[in-house]
């Protein structure tokens, strides 16, 4: 994480001396749909159940170009969500555990202006999204099913922004694998990847929103 961060750092000190180069800061809030799946190990059945998990985001984020950009950013990340994990048939009474995954974002965006004015700009963006882990709940063993979290993921993300003055306001989609990785008896349970959606208000600190 130290390195990620001096990396960041470096970049926009060499940055900052171009034109077609901004920098802010953004927070906003996230949320994903929970799901229901069942699988089986050693003729048995486990059964993973998430609630809608919710929570938010706050950090910076930096711009290299006009129409065509470069967008790296540093999120710190919190979202919190229930989880029932049990062995056997479904307990609809069963207890839940509360989650809190905690992770360092690291976005790392490519994005075009659509619409591209003075005062107003539309974007669209994709890029992959690294994912650290920094502290997240840890999961007691259950009903003999071990969840322990992963310390680095890769996911995508995609969505729309748009740019007035010096605010921007981005709307994403997040498809990346689960926090917690999990074992029954020694086998690997594979879990879904998770749909999350976010939704983020920056303040553009450094640079300019000149067309070009």
């Amino acid at each position: 994480m130290k390195k990620t961060l001096l990396l960041l750092a470096a970049f926009v000190v060499s940055a900052a001396a171009s034109a077609q180069f901004s920098f802010g800061v953004k927070a906003g809030y996230n949320t994903s749909l929970g799901f229901d799946n069942n699988w089986n190990f050693n003729s048995s059945s486990i059964n993973l159940q998430n609630d809608m998990a919710n929570g938010f985001h706050v950090g910076l984020y930096a711009r290299i170009g006009r129409s065509l950009y470069v967008q790296p950013e540093l999120l710190y990340n919190l979202d919190i969500y229930r989880q029932k994990l049990s062995s056997g048939e479904w307990n609809t009474d069963g207890p839940y555990t509360e989650i809190k995954a905690s992770t360092f974002d690291v976005p790392v965006l490519l994005g075009y202006s659509i619409i591209n004015t003075n005062m107003f700009k539309l974007r669209v963006m994709v890029g992959p999204k690294f994912r650290f882990n920094c502290g997240s709940t840890k999961v007691a063993e259950q009903d003999g099913v071990k969840a322990s979290a992963k310390p680095v993921q890769v996911g995508l993300d995609t969505g729309l922004g748009i740019d007035v003055w010096r605010l921007t306001l981005d709307v994403r989609y997040n498809l990346i694998g689960d926090l917690y990785k999990y074992e029954a008896n020694g086998e690997k349970l594979n879990t879904s990847p998770n749909n999350a959606f976010t939704v983020s208000l920056g303040f553009r600190i450094l640079g300019n929103n000149r067309r070009r």
